[in-house]
């Protein structure tokens, strides 16, 4: 009897921890490879929408591209700058280039925030 006891006991207690194993409904990020669409900057404190730049070029509006996760191209007013793109523990750190100034993606759920260095500049853009 003790073993049937010990079996059953055993077997709650498997099921119990597959059961946790497979709950939540946590929400998956993005990866940085998805496509990226301009949502909203704010720059020294003041934020524009995408709607305020509804006159603006569509080529003018901030872009970002990363499409292998190594490699990235961010436009800012028509110019584009190669990026190189490295992760720890789920933030990403853009070097570049055409510059010694580096940038910092954090991605929760579908959006990602492209900040500076300088913290003066922060993007933020919706996975497509």
């Amino acid at each position: 009897m003790k073993i049937k006891r010990s079996v059953v006991i055993l077997m709650v207690i498997t099921a119990v921890i597959c059961l946790c194993a497979c709950g939540g409904d946590k929400k998956k990020n993005a990866s940085i490879t998805s496509n990226w669409r301009f949502v909203q900057s704010t720059v020294n404190g003041k934020t524009n929408t995408r709607d305020d730049f509804s006159l603006i070029d569509e080529k003018k509006l901030p872009a970002f591209k990363c499409s292998d996760g190594k490699t990235c191209v961010f436009s800012l007013n028509g110019k584009s700058h190669k990026g190189y793109v490295s992760e720890k523990d789920g933030i990403y750190l853009i070097s570049f280039d055409d510059t010694d100034r580096t940038m910092q993606a954090v991605i929760e759920d579908k959006l990602m925030t492209l900040t500076n260095d300088k913290g003066t500049l922060a993007i933020i853009f919706a996975a497509e």
